[in-house]
């Protein structure tokens, strides 16, 4: 057995040796040495290309008992050689590995791959704008025979960008939302990629585009934010339709990548709303899809559950405090729906939390039960205070919404707002920072919650 320091060396050999098999088989055209490699007796099969020989050697160095510098060097030997001879990426083998890498592979290989998938794509970016070039200024139209038959070199490429964004689009849109360091630029790459070639579909992409935009990386959000005005601009409806999941998928984003913080972050509604802002229906359904994240389910039993669903309501409100709205019937609309969840489950919400902290039987006083209702009234008492803080800031008297109603549009209230108030979001009084497991310390949550739901229904 050797030394440690052998190992290293022989290792480090061993990668040299697969840069160099990974540039021959990239950049060199061996099939004229046939002759001499078949002599040497090196393995090489009947009927078999000097390139399939070449993977067969890098392949044996991706097996896990090899070293991790080996097998990296190996995966990326073989996905160079693959991007010169891109039938190779589905073949059996490359593939099978492919697979097992995306699903039980390390963060770092996985996007290792994906690095070398940006640099096929990127070279297919290229060509394709060589031929469009090309065909705009040839006059000559004749019918192009291998293209007719689908065996042009062309044609062949996007049946294999087809099939590898296919089969890993997928794990790819969950790297680009695994955090925000330099790392996450080449998922995120990767997406660019394939919106800008039209190898993706819009309608699985849209969701995790609009969530990269609030991104704390700002070239992953300057990324997100083109691609989504590009849907936007050809897809407008297919953008309203996934503003829902797509601001539940920011949450979790920013809870991964911010901790405990993620509510910092109050330019993501900003970034969507310039967008969306060029078009009135389109920030109308902006607003209903918003809306519809304003309800707290008090019936439920799922702490996790209800404690996500108030983390949401926390980081929207705060962004939606903040918001540049052009118009007062925006303000009005989303007033509208406030009213609703409020004089709702707001109401019902604050008769449960006196009737249990004021019985005097004990009932309902369990830990888990007084959780819930203290995560329930963190989430009712985020919607009171954007209410407040909304119709402060734009001074919007109880008269206008005592008649307002989305379906009857009101055409003095599409005027831009004529001033704003900056008024402060009151965060701290929703004693975010308090530990659940400290039943103890929700008296004065639940006095404040209690005291906010009356004053509003008065």
């Amino acid at each position: 057995m050797g030394t440690p320091e052998g190992t290293k060396d022989h290792n480090s050999q061993i990668v040299k040796l697969l840069q160099l098999i990974g540039c021959f088989g990239a950049y060199c055209h061996l099939e004229g040495l046939r002759d001499s490699l078949e002599k040497a007796q090196l393995g090489l099969r009947v009927d078999e290309t000097i390139t399939s020989l070449l993977m067969r050697f890098v392949l044996h160095f991706t097996k896990e008992d090899h070293n991790v510098s080996v097998r990296t060097a190996a995966i990326k030997s073989l996905l160079l050689i693959s991007s010169h001879h891109p039938k190779m990426f589905l073949s059996k083998p490359v593939m099978k590995l492919l697979n097992t890498e995306f699903e039980k592979g390390s963060h770092r290989m996985k996007v290792t791959i994906l690095e070398g998938f940006n640099s096929f794509l990127s070279m297919e970016d290229e060509e394709s704008g060589k031929r469009n070039l090309e065909e705009s200024c040839s006059s000559d139209k004749k019918l192009d025979v291998d293209v007719f038959h689908g065996t042009s070199h062309g044609y062949i490429n996007d049946s294999v960008c087809s099939s590898l964004i296919q089969s890993f689009i997928g794990p790819a849109l969950e790297l680009c939302l695994q955090d925000a360091s330099s790392l996450s630029l080449v998922p995120v790459r990767f997406l660019e990629l394939i919106m800008k070639l039209g190898f993706a579909n819009p309608k699985v992409c849209a969701p995790t585009i609009i969530a990269l935009e609030s991104s704390p990386n700002k070239y992953v959000k300057g990324i997100a934010f083109n691609l989504h005005k590009d849907i936007f601009d050809k897809h407008e409806s297919l953008a309203d339709r996934n503003y829902a999941e797509a601001f539940k998928i920011a949450v979790n984003y920013n809870k991964r990548v911010n901790g405990d913080e993620f509510w910092k972050n109050v330019s993501f509604l900003r970034s969507v709303y310039k967008i969306v802002s060029r078009n009135y229906a389109s920030k109308k359904r902006f607003i209903l899809s918003l809306a519809r994240l304003f309800t707290v389910d008090i019936s439920s039993g799922d702490l996790a559950a209800s404690a996500n669903t108030r983390d949401m309501i926390v980081f929207l409100v705060l962004n939606l405090s903040v918001l540049p709205f052009s118009s007062l019937e925006e303000v009005c609309l989303i007033l509208y729906h406030l009213d609703r969840s409020i004089t709702h489950e707001g109401i019902d919400l604050a008769d449960k939390v006196t009737s249990t902290v004021g019985s005097n039987t004990g009932e309902g006083m369990s830990v888990e039960n007084l959780q819930l209702l203290f995560v329930h009234s963190q989430s009712t008492l985020a919607l009171v205070y954007l209410r407040q803080t909304l119709s402060a800031a734009y001074a919007v008297p109880s008269s206008i919404m005592e008649t307002f109603s989305p379906s009857r549009p009101d055409i003095e209230l599409r005027q831009q707002p004529k001033a704003v108030t900056l008024v402060d979001f009151p965060l701290e009084n929703l004693e975010m920072e308090v530990n659940l497991s400290r039943p103890d310390a929700f008296g004065s949550l639940f006095t404040r919650f209690v005291t906010s739901v009356k004053d509003f229904t008065v």
